[in-house]
């Protein structure tokens, strides 16, 4: 069932259909659930806020869509974030990181130079524990890559990292992405499969 449900990898179920054309004949023991798919494909599963989405309009929101009050009493938009540019909404994802101000902090503290931490400095940007340390997935409380999945992903890719090859950590933050990561081939794997294994 795992494999078959790789194969649902895009939003409409006609694409699915389209990209799977021999799905239901081949499965012909899953009629039902097919059927019953087929029928809640497409449709809002949850209503949630994003934590920094912001909308913005020419005129009054209200031309653009209906608005309700949540429960922090914020203006929350009624459009399903898909459809909120194709109704001519400009949307700004503003999103804030705690431990950025813990980064403030540690720098105003060591009282470091802003070139010390300078990705034009070369130094900074080849600094060796820092790649030994994602390299052993021990990454607990860092922005990105402290859930399992990533964690193991570095480690697969410790041969990589060891030769201090940022734009390895540029790549797998851009594809590590659950609309990417259960395509078949998974850019992921695509990744992987150019990677010595590791020792």
């Amino acid at each position: 069932m795992q494999k078959l449900s790789q194969k649902f990898t895009f939003d409409k179920w006609d694409d699915c259909m389209k990209a799977n054309p021999n799905l239901l004949a081949d499965n012909p023991q899953y009629a039902d659930l097919f059927d019953i798919a087929k029928h809640l494909s497409g449709r809002v599963k949850t209503v949630s806020i994003h934590a920094g989405g912001v909308g913005i309009v020419d005129t009054k929101i209200n031309d653009y869509m209906p608005m309700k009050i949540g429960t922090k009493g914020e203006h929350v938009i009624q459009v399903d974030k898909h459809y909120v540019e194709d109704i001519g909404i400009v949307k700004f994802d503003l999103l804030g990181v705690a431990t950025l101000n813990l980064v403030k902090e540690i720098k105003d503290d060591l009282h470091l130079d802003p070139w010390d931490y300078d990705i034009n400095n070369p130094e900074f940007e080849n600094d060796r524990p820092t790649y030994e340390l994602l390299a052993s997935g021990k990454t607990n409380g860092v922005f990105q890559v402290e859930s399992a999945g990533m964690k193991d992903l570095l480690i697969r890719l410790k041969p990589k990292l060891e030769q201090l090859d940022f734009e390895v950590i540029s790549v797998i933050l851009a594809l590590y992405r659950p609309c990417l990561l259960y395509t078949s081939p998974s850019p992921r794997d695509g990744l992987l499969s150019r990677m010595p294994s590791s020792a």
